[in-house]
């Protein structure tokens, strides 16, 4: 079993895989051994001049041990000085996921190295920028989540979309109008990520979204739920109750969440 394994020799079967299955498997167990040892051990290899070599010590590093990581600092600023000289897109992208597991304290220069990245051509870079900048408190990172809310990629725009609707509390105009373009997503869960940022900031415009959302309310509306217990509405009590009455609407939508956003709903406004 690979628990069993020494370090030396985890490291060289990480090394010695062909396929990425196995090299997940030994990664996951690596990172469960946030020792001086093995942190040495990756460090030094994230300079190897094979790129899935970089690859690999990126990917133990950025989740060695379990928050607060032992040796975050040094691993952040390691992350920061590849960024600097690497060419390889699938290094960049696996450092960007790498510091958006890390990204409570960088700082506002490391930010804006980030933003740098937001016109790649590259899908991955762009996929682990937003991945990078999410829940980040800064403004610059805020107004790229919002750039990248136009993204061409639906999985970036996602991403972006719940960066700024759902992992800050921030609230300005910028925010709300981004979050307005989204709400006419051709993709239902970035509208519905949408209309949860705008339920979350009391948008008095999204209140006839949220009734409308109601008449076809299934089993992929869990969010327009939570939407409406952001909003915090009595209005909205009375409107879910008379869902419940629907004949067949068990056929559409799991009752027991209709239930529960009633009676959040009601200990909030009540």
């Amino acid at each position: 079993m690979r628990k069993n394994l020494t370090d030396e020799k985890l490291f060289q079967r990480i090394l010695s895989n062909k396929s990425w299955k196995a090299i997940w498997l030994n990664i996951h167990e690596m990172r469960s051994r946030p020792t001086i040892n093995v942190f040495n051990k990756f460090i030094e290899l994230s300079h190897s001049n094979n790129s899935k070599e970089r690859e690999i010590a990126v990917l133990v590093l950025s989740q060695l041990g379990i928050p607060p990581r032992p040796f975050i600092k040094q691993t952040l600023n390691r992350f920061f000085e590849l960024l600097k000289t690497e060419t390889d897109v699938s290094v960049i992208g696996a450092i960007l996921f790498g510091i958006g597991h890390n990204n409570e304290c960088i700082s506002k220069n490391e930010v804006e190295i980030l933003c740098t990245f937001k016109d790649r051509k590259e899908f991955q870079i762009r996929d682990g920028l937003t991945f990078a900048l999410g829940g980040v408190n800064d403004s610059l990172a805020i107004e790229t989540l919002i750039y990248l809310t136009n993204d061409k990629s639906k999985t970036i725009r996602d991403w972006a979309t719940f960066g700024i609707g759902t992992l800050t509390d921030r609230n300005n105009t910028n925010i709300k109008n981004a979050l307005w373009k989204r709400v006419h997503d051709k993709d239902p869960i970035i509208r519905q990520e949408a209309i949860f940022g705008l339920a979350k900031r009391k948008d008095p415009r999204i209140k006839e979204i949220l009734i409308k959302e109601i008449a076809t309310l299934d089993n992929y509306s869990s969010l327009i739920l939570e939407a409406i217990e952001e909003y915090e509405d009595t209005e909205f009590l009375d409107l879910l109750t008379q869902k419940l009455k629907v004949p067949g609407i068990e056929n559409q939508i799991n009752r027991e969440w209709i239930k529960d956003c009633i009676g959040n709903l009601a200990k909030k406004v009540q």
